[in-house]
Parts: C-alpha cells; structure tokens; sequence
C-alpha cells in the first residue's frame, strides 16, 4: 500500500504552486500593480526552470531589475525567489543549495518552504543534510511557537519518510497536543505514524473523522481501511461503516449549502476555449452550469482539481449538467502567453475539464473581464447557474477534502437537476 508517496505527491502538487494559498490572499493580489505581477513571474520562471545556469540568470536578471534594496517593504518577494532556486539547486545537486535555503529568511516564506526543500533533499539522498536543516530550526532556544511546531511537523515528516516511526510520533505528539496540526494532509500524517506505532485506536479515530467531515483522501481511506483490519475488523464490513460516516457527511453539507444560496441572472459571456471553440453562456439555458474561476498560481484552485475530476466524472453522462473552468486573475496577460501557459499547466496531467479563457482587455490582474461581472473576490470561486439562467449556488474556497466538495457540489446539482 503506497500511501505515502501519493501523500507527498499530492502535498508536493499544491506546495509547488509558488506558495500562493499559505502567502497571500487570492481576491488581494488580483488587484496588486503591475509591478507585483512582473515580479511574481520572475518569480514562476525562476521555479520552473529546469536547468540551473537558466535560474540562475534569471534571478540575476530579477534582482537588477527589482533591487531588494529598493523593495524592503515586500520582502517575501525576494525569499519566494530564493525558495525556488534553491530548490531547482537541489533538484541539480548543485553544490550551493544548502547555501541558497539558509539565505531564505526567517519568517513566513522560511517556514511555508522549508519542509518541502528538506523533502526535496530527500529525494536525492541527503537525508542528512535536511535533518540537519529541520533540527537546527529546533535547537535549544527557538522556541517561538508558531515556528517551532511547523518544524516539529516537517521533522516528524522527514522521519516518517526515513521510516523512524517511534521519533517522529516524539515529534508530532506535541504539535497536536497544541492543536498545532492544520488541515487533513496534517492530521492523515498523524494518523499514519500512529499506525506505524501501533497505536490503531488513536489512528482510527483521526481517520474517521475525515471521512466523516468529508476531509479524506482516496489514500486517506486506503489508511483508514489498514486500520480496520488491523484492529481484527472484517474486511467486508468495511464499506458498510464508510458508508454510515457518509450519510453523516450528507447531512451536515445540506445544511451547510444553505448558506451558499443565491437567487439572480448570471451574467451572461461569450469566451474562447483552448481550441478556439466559442462557448456562449446564454446558450447553455435548459442544463445546470457550473462555473469554476482558477488560475494557475493558485494553490487552492489547482488542490480542488482533483475533486473537480470526480465530480465531473460522475455527471460526464448527463448532458444537462455542464462544468467550465474559467481561467483569469494570471499574471501573465499576453493573451498569446497566456494560453501558452494554460495549456503547458494541462500537459501530462489527468484532468479532462473544458477550459475557457476569461478575457483581459488590459495589464494588470484586476482588468479580467467575466470574473469581474460576476463579483469575485478571491478564488477558487464556483458558481451553479439552474436552468433558467440564474445564479442558485456560490461557492468559494477549498478546504482540501474531496468528498467534502463532490458531495456539495453533487447535492448542488443534484437540487436543480430536479427543478
């Protein structure tokens, strides 16, 4: 059972989106300056580059461009940059990159980043070096709580990895104990090392709780179902009892998708797919639409994709009910780069969504057309239109659980289906 490596994939597919989700607000950067966005794509280049003399060149051409001197009020900008060289560094083995993470300063930037270029470390045997990193960060003295317990949890990690089951349950305890440990990914690696500890009750408790509250993931369950068996349960009588902990997670998003209730005329659009196809809104009265606004960058956007492939699995055989991705709020806003960019983020990965391309008539991020008209503040936002026209559901965020969000948006169109 390979949970872990799907574990950190999926950790590794929303950390990489540039820090986005943990850095910023997504509705506030959409409106920062033009500067901000010519920075941030630095920024992405500097990440994306696969050979190191290529970031290297380019972070020298954003420092003589953007002198941190003259930047002193953003300097989460100038740590963002070295975070990613310094993990192209590791990923080339080159020899500075250990130089590179302790350049990243103290703050928000150094913590958000610092378990994945250990995890990065890892990869390429210097296991070593990244538990020193991480224990240095932990020495005698560093007792600030926030960080403290954020490298707790990253040592506890890197030891599950190195299957040091005993020391990272040493580590991890006293993160939940504080209630330190935040979302599911965190409490499913709780979980997982509790298991390796043989400590079965304590595990399946925690991993009930996130299929009851709609927080697992497939792997999630996979560790769930390990569980079951190992405290002497029988195997058949394991998705019965998944199912119980669904009915409840039902309930709980019915009333909770009360509060998601709208009523009023969607603005209407005509926009480009990435195959140059028109898709007119207005044309689609008589099915169920949902809207999903994303961009690239946004870690949260790009975390609900594989929700969103679910849910659009499931209704791929009713042709009343239409899912169109628009995307908007990109830095880049070359029209001709922008698709570009679009399409390259789609290459290899397994996402079957019909993608539209929000138009900008302008420069800067806050000048995207149709995210505009429909009021959106920060992304991802969704919005489930009935079959008149009208605005029904409007959605916002991702709380990184699939089922949560399958299930929300299932009784969503589920409601308006039956209208």
């Amino acid at each position: 059972m390979k949970i872990q490596i799907k574990f950190k994939n999926r950790l590794a597919l929303i950390a990489t989106t540039l820090f986005f989700s943990t850095t910023f607000n997504s509705g506030a950067l959409a409106q920062e300056e033009s500067v901000s966005g010519k920075i941030l794509k630095y920024i992405a280049r500097i990440g994306e580059a696969k050979q190191l003399d290529s970031a290297k060149a380019i972070y020298a051409q954003f420092l003589r461009e953007y002198p941190e001197q003259d930047h002193k009020n953003t300097p989460y900008f100038f740590n963002m940059a070295r975070a990613g060289l310094a993990r192209t560094m590791i990923k080339t083995n080159a020899p500075q990159a250990l130089q590179m993470i302790e350049a990243v300063a103290p703050g928000q930037i150094r913590r958000n980043s610092l378990g994945g270029l250990c995890n990065e470390l890892l990869k390429i045997g210097k296991a070593q070096e990244a538990e020193a990193i991480l224990k240095k960060e932990l020495a005698p003295g560093k007792s600030d709580s926030l960080n403290y317990y954020t490298y707790s949890y990253n040592y506890a990690d890197l030891l599950y990895q190195l299957k040091r089951y005993p020391e990272a349950l040493q580590w991890i305890t006293p993160v939940n104990e504080k209630k330190g440990l935040k979302g599911n990914q965190q409490m499913a690696l709780y979980a997982y090392i509790l298991t390796e500890n043989k400590q079965y009750e304590n595990a399946f408790e925690v991993l009930s709780n996130l299929v009851k509250e709609g927080m697992a993931t497939d792997e999630m369950k996979a560790g769930l179902k390990k569980v079951w068996l190992a405290k002497g349960n029988k195997a058949q009588n394991y998705a019965p009892y998944v199912q119980g902990l669904m009915k409840s997670l039902n309930l709980a998003t019915v009333e909770d998708l009360k509060k998601h209730e709208v009523n009023y005329a969607a603005p209407d659009f005509t926009l480009t797919d990435l195959n140059g196809k028109e898709v007119n809104l207005a044309s689609l009265k008589g099915k169920v639409v949902m809207l999903d606004f994303w961009a690239t960058w946004c870690g949260p956007c790009v975390g609900a994709f594989p929700a969103m492939q679910k849910a659009v699995n499931k209704y791929k055989n009713n042709k009343n009910v239409v899912f169109l991705f628009i995307n908007s709020w990109e830095s880049e806003t070359n029209p001709t780069k922008r698709k570009a960019l679009v399409q390259k983020f789609f290459t290899g990965k397994p996402y079957q969504f019909d993608v539209l391309l929000d138009p900008n008539p302008g420069t800067k991020q806050g000048d995207y057309v149709v995210i505009s008209k429909y009021g959106v503040k920060g992304i991802p936002a969704k919005f489930i239109i009935d079959k008149k026209g009208n605005v029904r559901y409007a959605l916002k965020g991702f709380n990184g659980g699939d089922d949560a969000t399958v299930e929300e948006i299932s009784i969503a169109i589920d409601n308006l289906v039956k209208m």
